[in-house]
């Protein structure tokens, strides 16, 4: 886990471990954390099936690399 802001551009450089789960929510409470996990957690599995090494995990979006 980490909060580095450069983590993205060192991953693009350098590579990563094999999957990375990043999520970006910013402050949330615990309640809310759960909820977005119930609504689409499928959604970063797929991502991580579909061959994404990283998947960032924000509010409004999900996005493979």
């Amino acid at each position: 886990m980490t909060k580095d802001s450069d983590f993205l551009d060192n991953y693009v450089i350098h590579g990563a471990p094999p999957k990375v789960l990043v999520l970006e929510f910013g402050n949330i409470s615990n309640k809310d954390l759960l909820q977005l996990f119930d609504n689409y957690f499928n959604e970063v599995i797929i991502s991580f099936e579909q061959g994404s090494n990283i998947v960032l995990f924000r509010r409004d979006e999900i996005i493979g690399y």
